[in-house]
């Protein structure tokens, strides 16, 4: 998948003049950007992000191409096109910044505008809120700093599970691209379905290992057979032995996936903890020891520290992955929903095919408690039962349950987000996600400030 800036005026224009000045700043500060997460009449389009870092008043409408243009007075007025033709061309909503937040509204369009799924002619947006204008669906998401504009215009190319609109991951996925060229083992954090596996592979494309990429689950070995599968064994090592290489030399050269190793046996981290630290193995029934040369990429499902301290995992094996990952769940990445229904409607090969609303609302409004895995089933579901051009939903996934007056109200954030992330971790325990919730960011915007201010969230756990 190729992304590319959108030009947004002269490199002379006082909205990049600000944003060169606030970069070289080093100003981070939250800062409102606008996402197209999918259009529903294109879904194969991808999403969009446009920066509302100076921006007083937004008008959403039709136009040729995809962009935001800018007015250059001091408060911006700021025009965002979509080029789906459920959009109003005069001007189908617009966005007013408050002191209260951002308020939307109709500007009496032909195709209506919804939030969360319920039709509005004015209303004032929480964190999280999804609306749509005809079929096109988007968001507002507080960034660090002024990121300007993005536009995944072709989800055919680029790694699955490196895609994304957010900033603050795609910096992570920058630094694990620098990182991937080197051996350095690897552990991806993430709930089931999150897209581990597809990472894991990334990673390895973009390590530029010759060898094969090789996955194993690391509960389902028996104990018995451990070294054996591991290491492999000589023929006649015990009977019926034939000889085998094991999962470790068939990864010679490339990467070795250690699915859920937090399952694995006592028995199997000792075995793996040896092969690392010595890179050799020695097979069963061998009489010497023979080097092996892999990467090593682990996944998990809970933080490796809170493994440790459950005593599910050694500690000297997991102080070997040197680098983490977190792979936030998919009700975090709502922006991104768009990236992975193309992805999956491109594999299957389904192009042209329109989503209808209803199908689009409840890609945007479902929870995804199985991830990206039950997303995609859910597309490959729909594709094939859907009677007409058009791809309709089933009877699942259900809608959220939770109403939008039940959500948490943003508190301001002034100069003092540091105390006030560390008040919230104290009274959390050190739980990053609950401390999303209440401050209304996205977990990787906390982790970004708290890493910024050297918080250590692990302090706050006792």
């Amino acid at each position: 998948m190729s992304s590319h800036l959108i030009p947004t005026g002269p490199p002379t224009s006082k909205t990049q003049r600000d944003l060169v000045a606030r970069r070289s700043e080093g100003d981070d500060s939250p800062t409102p950007h606008l996402l197209i997460v999918l259009e529903g009449n294109d879904p194969l389009s991808g999403g969009a992000r446009f920066s509302l870092a100076d921006a007083g008043e937004v008008v959403i409408a039709r136009a040729d191409e995809r962009k935001a243009t800018r007015s250059r007075a001091e408060t911006q007025s700021v025009r965002v096109t979509t080029t789906s033709r459920l959009v109003s061309k005069k001007g189908h909503a617009r966005l007013d910044r408050t002191a209260e937040g951002w308020v939307i509204t109709d500007l009496d369009s032909t195709n209506g505008v919804y939030l969360n799924g319920v039709k509005i002619k004015k209303a004032l947006l929480q964190p999280g809120d999804v609306f749509a204008l005809g079929r096109v669906f988007c968001m507002i998401v507080d960034y660090p700093g002024d990121q300007g504009d993005l536009d995944l215009a072709d989800v055919n190319e680029g790694l699955p599970g490196t895609l994304t609109l957010d900033p603050v991951f795609a910096d992570r996925i920058e630094r694990l691209r620098a990182e991937a060229k080197r051996d350095s083992p690897v552990v991806i954090i993430g709930e089931t379905g999150t897209g581990k596996e597809f990472l894991a592979k990334a990673i390895h494309h973009m390590s530029d290992r010759r060898g094969p990429f090789v996955g194993i689950n690391c509960g389902a070995f028996p104990r018995e057979l451990i070294a054996s599968e591991l290491f492999g064994h000589v023929k006649g090592a015990f009977t019926g032995a034939a000889g085998g290489i094991g999962h470790v030399r068939r990864a010679e050269r490339g990467t070795l996936l250690l699915d859920e190793l937090v399952s694995a046996p006592e028995e199997f981290q000792v075995s793996l903890l040896r092969a690392m630290q010595e890179k050799e193995v020695l097979p069963v029934g061998a009489k010497r020891a023979e080097p092996v040369n892999v990467r090593y990429v682990a996944a998990v499902q809970v933080p490796p520290d809170e493994a440790v301290e459950a005593g599910k995992i050694r500690r000297d094996l997991m102080a070997r992955f040197v680098i983490q990952l977190d792979l936030p769940p998919l009700r975090e990445r709502r922006e991104d929903i768009g990236i992975f229904v193309a992805t999956k409607m491109c594999s299957l090969g389904i192009t042209g095919r329109p989503l209808s609303f209803d199908a689009c609302n409840r890609l945007l409004l479902h929870d995804w408690p199985d991830n990206i895995r039950e997303l995609t089933n859910t597309i490959e579901r729909w594709t094939a039962v859907a009677d007409s051009e058009e791809i309709e939903p089933d009877e699942r996934p259900v809608l959220r349950s939770d109403s939008v007056s039940s959500r948490p109200r943003r508190p301001t954030v002034d100069a003092n987000l540091a105390d006030q992330l560390q008040t919230l971790l104290r009274d959390t325990r050190g739980n990053v996600a609950e401390v999303a919730v209440r401050v209304g960011f996205k977990r990787t915007l906390v982790y970004h400030y708290i890493k910024k201010f050297g918080i250590d969230p692990k302090r706050f756990r006792k």
